[in-house]
């Protein structure tokens, strides 16, 4: 039968058998069908409930809140034709057939197969979902522990089994999964040692070592233990070459050195950064710090960088240096973990060279928050240190962007384009909120007006029948506004030259969509835009002609956007 496809890892999404996003309009009432879905196959009391979202209020109140949460589910099931919660006079339970949960799958496939169940693990449990009420903060702080304890106690059962060399590469990939899960869990790293140095991958076993003391020392101020001190000695000399073996192995380095040929430009993959904060909800900031060294780097037309649209799409994956290689063609891979603690940003960032999967250069920041924008400075700095030694400070500081006054505005528009980049119409509108109120921080930020400029042009084609042609003059507008403040900002141009190729400027929008590109040569959506250029002029000068009726002239041009959107 039609089922809810419900993902809860990483976040809350629903979507029906079509797969159609599925909305549940208030925070609490998807807080209720969580829970629900992550505890089903029992009945659960009205009173139970009502305490969980709503323990604050009093009874009477919470069990009106529980009924107007009730309501809502209710809507989702007129919307689907389905039965997603069996109720009762004094309890309630998920209907089980109805809803494919993956923490239903997570929960069957951790004995047979950890792998895929760690898979599926995309994110944290409900992330996002937090709610300030005890009860519920309680419960998911131990669903959370919960599903992470069993997950590694699986992976470890896995990386200790011995069923011959044919599972070797199974039992490396757990290993990584298991100290992706838990950085500081030496026990672990040992065992990736040892498997890698099984292998045959020597020089990543010592280099897991280098990792793992790295870490100790920065999170603990110790050294490794004892043991591991000895595995990587064992490692050194038992997996050790004689001479002849040396030349032939430095001869072999040579040809894998991490300088391109004079005829190749150097591709950087930029990776999304870790957020190691306690705070799941600072993994915006992580994303935006890297959104922003993509951004900064593909300023410089002596290596090439990956456009965010690709690289992001391995955030969760267990990518190695060469996996990167094999999949987008890159050289160098830029990777980094985010902590906030209180006032203070912590940031570590790698640069390894895919061929060799040497360490070309590694950085910390430990900074005052209220000095952020130093560090985008020096991240970039490090990055095109260990790619083009020869590059002049003067044209690095050149290429970095002009930051905006107010921290607060930063951390807005940071957690803005969070919210854009998922998609739905809820968080465009969250995005929105974000934009102005950084605007209203620091009016003369050209980002957050950009970023604006870029949501109103999405909501003029979410619907075109609405004053179509007043709402792109608005994106216009504030893309205008955003470039007479940074001439230089790729987005701006973008929308400004999207705006201009629906309102009939077709050499307007190729000029500024030509140098969005020239800005920024990873910037997928430029790169839309020329196309959507080149379809749009038969047809806008069409539905402009003067000499034509203006209901028609609307028609044709609705009807194009229409299907554009559908293609």
């Amino acid at each position: 039968m039609p089922q809810i496809v419900a993902h809860l890892f990483g976040g809350m999404e629903l979507r029906d058998a079509q797969g159609r996003e599925l909305i549940v309009e208030t925070r609490k009432a998807r807080a209720l069908l969580a829970f629900l879905m992550v505890e089903s196959g029992r009945w659960h009391t009205r009173e139970r409930l009502a305490g969980l979202p709503w323990g604050e209020r009093g009874e009477t109140q919470a069990r009106n809140s529980l009924n107007q949460a009730l309501y809502e589910i209710r809507k989702l099931e007129t919307v689907t034709s389905l039965e997603i919660v069996e109720r009762e006079t004094d309890r309630l339970r998920l209907r089980s057939a109805s809803v494919d949960c993956d923490v239903h799958r997570f929960e069957a496939l951790l004995s047979s197969d950890p792998m895929a169940a760690g898979a599926l693990c995309m994110g944290r449990l409900l992330e996002g979902l937090d709610l300030a009420e005890r009860d519920f903060t309680d419960w998911l702080s131990e669903r959370r522990s919960e599903y992470q304890e069993a997950l590694a106690l699986a992976l470890r059962a896995l990386v200790r089994s011995s069923d011959g060399n044919k599972d070797l590469d199974t039992r490396i990939g757990a290993a990584r999964h298991l100290i992706k899960l838990e950085p500081l869990d030496e026990e672990a790293r040992r065992q990736l040692m040892e498997l890698l140095a099984q292998s045959g991958n020597r020089a990543e076993a010592i280099r897991q070592y280098q990792v793992c003391a790295d870490l100790l020392q920065e999170a603990l101020g110790i050294k490794p233990a004892p043991e591991t001190e000895r595995l990587l000695e064992r490692i050194k000399r038992t997996h050790g070459t004689s001479e002849a073996q040396t030349r032939l192995a430095r001869d072999v380095r040579m040809e894998l050195v991490d300088a391109p040929s004079p005829q190749d430009k150097p591709v950087v993959a930029v990776l999304p950064f870790a957020n190691v904060s306690d705070d799941p909800g600072f993994a915006y900031f992580a994303d935006g710090l890297a959104e922003d060294l993509i951004f900064s780097l593909s300023a410089f037309r002596w290596f090439r960088v990956l456009a965010q649209a690709a690289t992001f799409r391995v955030r969760d994956a267990d990518c190695s240096p060469a996996d990167i290689q094999r999949t987008f063609g890159a050289t160098h891979v830029v990777s980094g973990r985010v902590l906030r603690a209180g006032s203070r940003l912590r940031i570590n960032i790698e640069l390894v060279g895919c061929r060799t999967g040497r360490q070309l250069r590694a950085g910390r920041y430990d900074k005052a928050l209220d000095d952020l924008f130093n560090v985008q400075d020096d991240l970039t700095r490090n990055v095109v240190a260990g790619i083009e030694p020869a590059l002049e400070d003067s044209e690095m500081r050149r290429t970095l962007g002009r930051p905006p006054e107010s921290l607060a505005a930063y951390e807005l528009l940071l957690r803005g384009n969070w919210h854009l980049y998922r998609g739905s119409l809820q968080d465009q509108d969250e995005a929105k909120s974000c934009f102005e109120a950084s605007l209203a921080k620091d009016s003369t930020y050209a980002g957050a007006l950009a970023a604006l400029a870029f949501v109103k042009y999405r909501e003029a084609h979410a619907d075109p029948v609405k004053k179509f042609a007043e709402r792109l003059e608005d994106c216009r507008v504030t893309a205008a506004q955003a470039l007479q403040l940074d001439p230089g900002d790729p987005r701006a141009l973008r929308y400004y030259g999207g705006a201009s190729c629906f309102l009939g400027e077709q050499d307007t929008a190729l000029g500024a969509v030509t140098q969005s590109i020239e800005l920024c040569p990873s910037y997928a959506s430029a790169y839309s835009g020329l196309a959507q250029r080149e379809e749009a002029k038969s047809v806008v000068k069409a539905a402009m002609d003067p000499d034509g009726d203006a209901p028609r002239r609307f028609r044709n041009l609705t009807q194009f956007i229409l299907g554009r959107r559908k293609m």
